[in-house]
């Protein structure tokens, strides 16, 4: 393979190698299986000296390469094998080409060892002097996987990584992974890569922040916590053995947002402004639904505590709960909003909302006629985590405000019951209206609190 081929790839490329009966194969197995869990796509490569089965004389495979195909690929429930005819050393400017529209994050080789790849080398069983020699002076080799190292005679360079366990070696592939793909690279999900929490060795350490502004910042994270219909009764009518569920939930989520860099090992200490935990049951989904709200002035974000607090909100109801329902299930926990702070606001909803706004771009139904432009004022905001947003008016079951509140409630999570029916304002096109009301297309509809005050 080329050296200019490999440079000019920005797939990270990693060869396990080593001589035979060493354990390259089930090195790999255990990493590719632990990479994917952790949510690295991995594509792997061997090529094999040995006779491939697919292609003996009389299979399919072999009848199409006779007949004159460059290449045949053979199907089947389990998926799917290429079978193709190359020579004994392989063009790996092929496969990283091929590998390269997979998309992957990493592509591993088994063996290789002859090529100008990097490469982790694997030593299970005790080796000759001259083979020593071959591993040390392989400039390629950045890491050495080699159990019980007593029992081993080579002299490993101090440039190496020794590893003697699978946990290690797999803690040494993350950081060498994250080594190569710089900021400017797409990270995992496809998005620009910029994780702080390491520094340029790929070691978790605590931001520094000591430049940084200090800004008023707020964050908001749900919960859900779904359970029997039965369940969700005896929780209203307050019958539930261990008393009151949703005041412990509370005071629960409180502690645990003030306890959050106990917990998450990189968290800063935070004095925190404002905590509030509000748990509301919903007969229609059946569950109680969590949010936690969080509030600073400092010089970082508060979105690990607010999710601490929901997380810990919810495991609270399920304590209190478990004693008459086991098939419980905590549905979700995720930031909803947070605004302040270098990187601005930002709002799950508001995010949402423009997905699908792309996403039906030129449909016939999504026409901006047919939108409603919803507006929240005053702690109505708050709750939502934004201060607008805009709605397809076909999509709401009645075209009264009440519909549009179940379906904010319903779709987007947006729950404003803790406001109170009797306290929650309606006005469309700026003129104060009731629930009942129609609304048409292109109506500004606006939810506020009562106004107080001269």
């Amino acid at each position: 393979m080329t050296a200019s081929v490999l440079m000019r790839t920005a797939l990270p490329v990693l060869a396990v190698s080593g001589y035979s009966g060493q354990g390259k194969t089930t090195l790999l197995e255990h990493l590719v299986q632990r990479l994917s869990a952790l949510g690295v796509s991995v594509c792997v490569f061997k090529h094999s000296h040995h006779a491939l089965a697919l292609d003996k004389p009389g299979s399919d495979s072999e009848r199409y390469r006779r007949a004159g195909a460059v290449a045949s690929i053979i199907s089947g429930q389990n998926g799917f094998s290429l079978v193709k005819e190359t020579s004994d050393e392989p063009a790996l400017d092929d496969v990283i080409r091929y590998a390269e529209t997979l998309s992957p994050d990493l592509l591993l080789l088994e063996g290789f060892k002859s090529h100008s790849v990097p490469k982790l080398w694997v030593a299970r069983k005790a080796v000759d002097d001259s083979d020593a020699i071959k591993v040390v002076n392989d400039p390629n080799i950045e890491a050495v996987f080699s159990p019980d190292l007593s029992k081993q005679n080579i002299p490993f360079s101090p440039n190496m990584a020794v590893l003697d366990t699978h946990e290690q070696t797999l803690e040494w592939v993350v950081r060498w992974l994250y080594s190569r793909r710089s900021a400017t690279h797409n990270g995992f999900d496809g998005h620009q890569m910029s994780l702080t929490h390491l520094n340029e060795r790929g070691d978790a350490h605590m931001v520094d922040i000591a430049d940084k502004a200090t800004t008023k910042r707020t964050a908001e994270a749900e919960s859900f916590l779904s359970m029997a219909p039965e369940t969700l009764e005896l929780l209203l009518d307050e019958r539930l053995p261990k008393g009151d569920v949703l005041a412990s939930a509370r005071i629960a989520g409180i502690q645990a947002a003030k306890r959050t860099s106990e917990l998450i090992p990189l968290c800063h200490p935070l004095s925190l402004t404002h905590v509030s935990i509000e748990c509301t049951p919903d007969k229609d989904r059946g569950g109680v639904h969590v949010l936690a709200t969080c509030k600073t002035d400092g010089k970082t974000g508060v979105e690990m505590e607010a999710l601490t607090a929901a997380s810990v909100a919810s495991l609270t109801l399920y304590d209190m709960c478990k004693a008459v329902d086991k098939r419980m299930s905590i549905d979700y926990t995720r930031v909803r909003a947070k605004q302040g702070g270098k990187s601005g606001d930002w709002s799950l909803i508001q995010n949402d909302v423009e997905q699908v706004s792309l996403e039906n771009e030129g449909d016939a139904i999504s026409s901006e006629s047919s939108t409603l432009l919803v507006r929240f004022f005053g702690e109505i905001g708050e709750l939502a985590g934004h201060k607008e947003m805009r709605l397809d008016l076909d999509a709401l079951a009645d075209t009264t405000p009440a519909a549009l509140l179940t379906y904010l409630e319903r779709q987007h999570g947006i729950d404003l019951s803790s406001v109170g029916a009797s306290r929650l304002m309606v006005a469309v096109n700026q003129r104060m209206a009731r629930m009942d009301d129609v609304l048409a297309q292109n109506d500004e509809v606006a939810f506020f609190p009562p106004v107080t005050g001269g």
